[in-house]
């Protein structure tokens, strides 16, 4: 699909913006390692961080995870990483004050790790257990000595929240629209030209995802449609439905399993994260809390926007970032930096402009036509857990959800169907439980993500134990 291809000119973007990103600095030779860690919260980012100082010599790091580590539940684990065997090693983990809290032998070399053909580091573990505090530092004292950046033991809401906060903002901060929220990054609202978007075919490209058009650079359907809203991609002002479905279905699934953190619930204020190098609750126009109702909905009314459930169309991408092979003059969004209030008139909207300042739409396919699964299972998702969340306090929008998801996932792919039909045999669920599922083919590099979500989202929530459908459940959606 063309939203999913990367051009030679979004690498280099995106290369640049994450060059221009605040980040912690070190004077080893090799960037570190990232990873992610789902716990307390489904959103803790755990990011590995470098070891400490000095010398283009020094080929040792310790890593640690930036958020730090819950209180209570130890044994915790940093790594080892060095250029040299590290046999006999030992390492300590020192308090604030300096004073030493533990100390042991280094673990078991777990394996090892390498971004170049010259250059491998073996990783070691360090498991240890300290009671709660900031500021723990761990020293290695062996072949090759290293010592840790500073990393806190706290409880879930003292770790989490803030970063909860920092997420919250840079979401409002990448809103797109009318409904933009004023803050230090934003001072004007972008893209409201897009409220009256043109429809286009999805254009044909070649092996460097080029377009090949020729006589007009874009092939209208004569559709004109209100695609403003939503959320940009990355470091560019593409709003694409598959990466804004997923998004807007983490946020509600917080929502609805994590109320005291995402939800209605959320702490008001939250101290900055331990260690942190920054903190957003201290920006001007930041939000007060973590509660992202507000947000997730900004989001669905977005996907509905690319949704006509009267015609059964899907519009799968707001803007266009392939160059032309035979329109070499024309921009596209990768090929000007600028502030996202300057697209609607940009330089005065000459030829070459055209598509910056009155971006595409691009059409899936025919109104009715299967839809590929990593954007119906995606989406029918949102509307789903949208459903779920309004279906007391707004039922008329509920409902409105509910249908979307029905209509979007019947039009997915038949390999899908089928998955979900033996599921649904296997488990006993009734056929009026799953009779709204007509679905078509599947590509392999989607079919895990996509049913794993369908399932959990959908039929294992109508169907009650004994194999009866809820109330009023007339698909696999609660």
């Amino acid at each position: 699909m063309w939203s999913s291809d990367l051009t030679r000119c979004k690498h280099e973007k995106k290369a640049l913006h994450r060059l221009s990103r605040p980040k912690t600095t070190y004077n080893g030779p090799k960037r570190g390692i990232a990873l992610m860690l789902d716990r307390g919260t489904f959103v803790a980012i755990f990011a590995l961080l470098v070891g400490a100082p000095p010398a283009a010599a020094q080929s040792a790091y310790v890593r640690v995870s930036q958020v730090g580590y819950e209180a209570g539940r130890p044994p915790f684990r940093a790594y080892l990483m060095s250029t040299a065997a590290e046999t006999g090693a030992t390492f300590t983990v020192l308090a604030a004050g300096g004073q030493t809290v533990f100390a042991s032998s280094i673990g078991a070399l777990l394996g090892v790790w390498s971004n170049s053909a010259t250059l491998t580091y073996s990783v070691y573990a360090l498991d240890f257990t300290v009671p709660a505090g900031d500021g723990y530092t761990i020293a290695v004292a062996g072949p090759v000595p290293a010592v840790s950046p500073a990393f806190p033991v706290e409880d879930p809401a003292t770790l989490y929240s803030g970063l909860l906060l920092n997420t919250k903002f840079f979401y409002e901060t990448e809103r797109d629209g009318p409904n933009y929220i004023p803050n230090a990054l934003r001072t004007a609202p972008g893209h409201l030209n897009d409220a009256s978007a043109t429809v286009f075919q999805t254009p044909p490209l070649d092996s460097n995802d080029s377009i090949t058009t020729t006589g007009t650079p874009l092939t209208p359907t004569g559709a004109v449609i209100d695609a403003s809203g939503g959320w940009w991609d990355a470091g560019d002002y593409m709003k694409y439905v598959e990466t804004t479905s997923y998004t807007v279905t983490l946020q509600e699934i917080g929502i609805r399993d994590f109320p005291d953190q995402m939800g209605v619930h959320a702490p008001l204020h939250p101290p900055a994260p331990p260690n942190s190098i920054s903190y957003a609750g201290n920006a001007s126009g930041a939000p007060a809390s973590a509660n992202f109702r507000t947000e997730a909905g900004f989001g669905v009314e977005f996907l509905m926007k690319m949704w006509d459930d009267g015609t059964k169309t899907l519009y799968y991408q707001v803007g266009n970032s392939q160059d032309w092979d035979n329109f070499p003059g024309l921009l596209s969004d990768y090929d000007i930096w600028r502030l996202p209030q300057a697209d609607d008139d940009y330089q005065g909207c000459p030829i070459a402009a055209h598509f910056i300042c009155h971006r595409p739409v691009f059409i899936a396919g025919p109104a009715g036509s299967p839809i590929s699964p990593n954007l119906a299972g995606r989406l029918a998702a949102a509307f789903a857990v949208g459903y779920q969340l309004n279906r007391t306090g707004h039922p008329d929008f509920a409902n409105r959800c509910l249908k979307d998801a029905e209509d979007i996932f019947a039009l997915a792919t038949r390999l899908m169907r089928t998955r979900l039909h033996r599921w649904a045999a296997a488990r006993a669920v009734p056929a009026a439980c799953s009779r709204s599922f007509r679905l078509t083919d599947i590509r392999k590099r989607y079919g895990t993500t996509t049913w794993s979500w369908a399932r959990r989202n959908f039929i294992s929530r109508c169907s009650l134990p004994a194999g009866i459908c809820r109330p009023g459940c007339r698909s696999p959606i609660p």
